[in-house]
């Protein structure tokens, strides 16, 4: 996503606030990537409350919008999932097709 450092998941509900993030109540709160140093690597992963919730983020989100003057990237991808089990995320087999529609009109993949 290109966040800036001082970035804070509080910052990320606040930025995305109105686009329905899956509830903290789910552990589902916006999560700031770090490598194995522990140094954060400018990447989240932001959870929606369904598939309808993440496609309104991609067609109607400001993405000129800046947080802590960084303009924030979108990258397509394949859903994720947490998996207890490994305690880790895990790729989806592949994305929705109603996803993979409004990313093909939007010229996005």
């Amino acid at each position: 996503m290109g966040c800036a450092s001082k970035t804070s998941s509080r910052d990320l509900k606040t930025f995305f606030n109105g686009f329905f993030l899956a509830p903290e109540s789910d552990d589902q709160e916006p999560e700031l990537l770090a490598d194995d140093d522990g140094m954060l690597t400018g990447e989240a992963i932001i959870t929606f409350v369904d598939v309808e919730a993440a496609d309104h983020v991609l067609t109607d989100f400001d993405w000129n919008r800046t947080l802590h003057t960084k303009k924030l990237d979108f990258e397509p991808m394949v859903p994720i999932y947490w998996d207890e089990v490994s305690e880790n995320w895990k790729e989806r087999e592949q994305m929705g097709k109603s996803t993979v529609q409004l990313l093909t009109n939007l010229g996005w993949i």
